[in-house]
């Protein structure tokens, strides 16, 4: 079976030639250290398919699922850094965006509006956006609607249009929104920010020996650290953080679901 790899979270059509020379720096490492790793990215098989698989080598997910879904099939190599607001040593805060003519600048602010979200099972999109909520000590009436957009890109773009009024988004495409969709960001604002909690994890399959898998973490950190995968990624590195760093996701979830934000 031939090796997997993905970088799905941030594979923008405007990003691609980055990534793709990303992977290049990647693929180099991994063989260098012994492993298989394929010519080309998979684009092609859905996330889930790819994050099960007994073949993948790499590849990065988002915290809620990995806590959800994943950890049967995956293990941990570490938290890529990114030198944007928002991020921090491996974890990051959700920016939660308005319109630049909506008032306030707490979380009560947004009791009432109508909320769109990227899905219901995005960390930074969804279970942020419910940390508000509670923050705010609201219910399941806090919104005045909520509906799913498919991505943070289309999210913000859904409230500047006026077709919602906040979305929570990940610092990284918050960033890269205002980098690509400028005269989107141009009409919003970040009205506060949720909780913050370990940012989005790089996996491999679960068959894995410890050893390779330490060789996988090195490898990868020596790409990130490297000065040309800063520039249009904001790549700044490779965080040490383990399983049990995010247990505190997993926490979260149940308690949303406990206070009925989740069905």
């Amino acid at each position: 079976m031939s090796e997997l790899v993905s970088l799905p979270m941030y594979d923008w059509p405007e990003l691609r030639d980055p990534i793709d020379a990303l992977y290049g720096r990647l693929r180099h490492a991994l063989r260098s250290a012994g492993f298989d790793a394929p010519a080309t990215l998979n684009r092609v098989d859905e996330n889930l398919t790819v994050w099960r698989s007994n073949a993948l080598l790499l590849s990065q997910t988002c915290g809620l699922p990995y806590v959800t879904a994943l950890r049967d099939h995956v293990t941990l190599i570490g938290t890529p850094r990114f030198a944007v607001r928002g991020c921090d040593n491996g974890h990051y805060a959700s920016a939660i965006v308005v319109r630049h003519d909506t008032g306030g600048d707490g979380a009560n602010d947004v009791r009432g509006l109508r909320a769109v979200v990227n899905g219901p099972d995005s960390q930074s999109g969804f279970a942020a956006l419910n940390h508000v909520v509670l923050r705010a000590g609201g219910g399941t009436d806090f919104f005045a609607s909520c509906a799913v957009s498919g991505s943070h890109r289309a999210s913000a773009a859904a409230v500047a249009r006026g077709e919602a009024d906040v979305c929570a988004i990940d610092p990284v495409s918050w960033q890269l929104i205002q980098d690509w969709d400028s005269e989107v960001a141009a009409r919003l604002r970040v009205i506060t920010w949720s909780d913050r909690v370990p940012a989005l994890p790089l996996v491999t399959a679960h068959t894995r020996s410890d050893d390779d898998c330490a060789l996988l973490a090195a490898a990868v950190r020596r790409v990130f650290e490297d000065p040309e995968s800063r520039d249009s990624l904001y790549l700044n590195g490779l965080e040490p953080l383990v399983d049990a760093d995010y247990d505190i996701i997993a926490t979260d979830w149940d308690t949303q679901r406990q206070r009925g934000l989740i069905a």
